[in-house]
């Protein structure tokens, strides 16, 4: 990684800024079965049948 620096005069003048690796953030692969996922289908499919069946406008 580069980051600018300004000299005495003003001008930029780049230096090398050496990469750091945290352990504290690593990595994110796949996390899970989407979970989440399944679980709004279910919840839209329940909204859906209230809303079509005895929530629907007349």
């Amino acid at each position: 990684m580069r980051m600018d620096t300004r000299t005495r005069r003003g001008s930029a003048a780049r230096r090398r800024v050496p990469e750091e690796r945290s352990a504290a953030l690593q990595d994110v692969s796949r996390m899970g079965a989407n979970n989440a996922a399944r679980e709004a289908i279910h919840v839209r499919e329940i909204f859906t049948s209230y809303f079509f069946e005895e929530g629907a406008v007349p």
